[in-house]
């Protein structure tokens, strides 16, 4: 069975002027972003499962954007 994705955010490492870092989770996001990223996450799952969730990460997203 294919695992499903029910919930996501962006996390990003940002970086101050002072050169220190933080981590900032983002969950507000636009309709337009939100429905690629879930596509992706939908595809990522398939694909995972397809592979039997031995293949690399990027491997799985490179695949997903050629489809595209």
């Amino acid at each position: 069975m294919t695992d499903k994705c029910t919930g996501w955010a962006i996390v990003a490492t940002m970086e101050r002027p002072d050169k220190t870092t933080y981590t900032e989770t983002i969950t507000d996001i636009d309709d337009s972003t939100a429905s690629i990223v879930d596509d992706f996450l939908t595809e990522y799952c398939e694909m995972k499962e397809e592979n039997n969730d031995t293949t690399n990460k990027w491997t799985l997203w490179i695949a997903w954007r050629k489809q595209r």
